[in-house]
């Protein structure tokens, strides 16, 4: 769903856009770095990069941009449930060089400039807003997930 949900977004908006503006579709660390026993969300996040960037050329000609955003671990509800498998929240932080989760506020500030008017010459990128979790290791959640079922 994570590749299809982005590709009717891109497509309907892109219909509706028709005179500049700018769409920011959400993908993730895993689009860029690998997790074992991920592959199918892996996967689907770089295909959502790869969508914005044909997204970006077949829309440019209408002065549409078309970016991306590559959240590490926020702190969500959705991530709330990390903290049940021992250790996992503090592995993800631990691999983080800012040494913490992000803030929801941080990927909707991110958003906010790529769809302004100063962001009117940036077009079919992703931007990493993970703390610098792209730059080292993907937390081993399968062996931490096993750790936990074997007690």
């Amino acid at each position: 769903m994570c590749l299809t949900g982005t590709f009717l977004v891109l497509e309907h908006a892109g219909r509706r856009i028709v005179d500049g503006g700018g769409i920011v579709v959400i993908s993730s660390l895993n689009g860029r770095q690998p997790g074992a026993g991920m592959g199918a969300y892996c996967a689907s996040k770089a295909g959502v990069t790869m969508l914005v960037e044909v997204a970006a050329l077949e829309l440019a000609p209408r002065r549409v941009r078309v970016n991306a955003i590559s959240p590490g671990v926020v702190d969500t509800p959705l991530t709330e449930g990390l903290a049940l498998v021992p250790g996992l929240t503090d592995e993800y932080i631990e691999n983080t060089p800012l040494g913490r989760a992000g803030q929801p506020e941080e990927v909707a500030d991110m958003a906010a400039f790529l769809t302004s008017d100063r962001a009117g010459w940036i077009t079919g990128a992703a931007f990493d807003v993970n703390g610098g979790a792209h730059l080292q290791r993907y937390p081993d959640v399968l062996g931490k997930v096993r750790a936990m079922m074997a007690t």
